[in-house]
C-alpha cells in the first residue's frame, strides 16, 4: 500500500493499482463516492494499526 496524507494528523493507505481496480469494482457496485472510498481505506488502516499495536503489547 502507498501512504498519502489526509489532513495534518491522519494518513490513509491507497492500495496498489491492481488491487485498487478490484476495490473500484466493489465500491462502484456499492455506489460509494470518492470521499467514502477514502474513508474506507482510512478506517481499514486504523483497524490494522490497532491490531498491530495490540499484538505488540502482548
Amino acid at each position: 500500500m502507498k501512504q498519502i496524507q489526509k489532513g495534518k494528523s491522519h494518513d490513509i493507505q491507497i492500495p496498489l493499482p491492481d488491487r485498487k481496480a478490484l476495490d473500484d469494482i466493489v465500491f462502484d457496485a456499492l455506489g460509494l463516492t470518492e470521499e467514502e472510498r477514502k474513508e474506507v481505506y482510512w478506517s481499514l488502516a486504523e483497524l490494522v494499526k490497532a491490531r498491530l499495536d495490540k499484538a505488540r503489547s502482548v
